[in-house]
C-alpha cells in the first residue's frame, strides 16, 4: 500500500515522507532499502540533478528524432524513386504485351496472305495448263479446218 502512494510522488520529483508503524508490512522496509540503494536523500531529492539529467535525455531524444526524420526522408526519396521505376517497368511491360499482340496479329495476317499467295499460284498453274490445252485444241481445230478447206478446194 505504501508503494502505491509513495512511488508516484517520487517519480514526479516531489518529496515524500514515509513513516511506517511497527505493525506495517515488510514492503515498507523494502521500499526504504530501495531508496537507500538509489542514493536518495532522506529529506527530498536533488531537483537540479534531475533537471540536468532529464534535460540531457530530452536533448538526446531530440537528436535521435532528427536522425530518424533524416533517414525517413532518405527512405522516402528512395521509395519514390523505386515507385517511379515500378511505374516505368509496368508501362514497358504493357508496351511489350501490346507489341506481342501486334506481332501475333501480323503473323496471322502473314499466314493468311501466304495461304492466299499459294492459292493464287495454284490457280495460275491451273490457268496456264488450261491455256495450253485450249491453245492445243485451237491448233488442232485450225489444222482440221485447213484440211477441210483443202479437201473442199480439191472437190471444187
Amino acid at each position: 500500500m505504501a508503494t502505491w502512494k509513495v512511488a508516484p510522488t517520487l517519480t514526479t520529483g516531489c518529496a515524500a515522507i514515509l513513516k511506517p508503524s511497527k505493525l506495517a508490512s515488510v514492503t515498507c522496509l523494502e521500499l526504504a532499502d530501495i531508496c537507500k540503494e538509489s542514493k536518495m536523500k532522506r529529506i527530498g531529492i536533488d531537483t537540479e540533478a534531475l533537471k540536468e539529467h532529464f534535460g540531457k535525455k530530452i536533448m538526446e531524444l531530440e537528436e535521435e528524432k532528427r536522425k530518424v526524420q533524416k533517414s525517413q526522408d532518405v527512405h522516402g526519396q528512395k521509395l519514390k524513386a523505386l515507385e517511379a521505376q515500378i511505374l516505368d517497368l509496368k508501362k514497358k511491360q504493357e508496351n511489350q504485351v501490346q507489341l506481342l499482340k501486334q506481332k501475333e496479329k501480323s503473323e496471322e495476317t502473314a499466314k493468311k496472305l501466304q495461304a492466299e499467295i499459294q492459292y493464287i499460284k495454284a490457280q495460275k498453274v491451273q490457268l496456264q495448263h488450261k491455256m495450253k490445252q485450249e491453245a492445243e485444241q485451237l491448233r488442232q481445230w485450225k489444222a482440221s479446218r485447213e484440211k477441210e478447206l483443202l479437201q473442199l478446194k480439191r472437190f471444187a
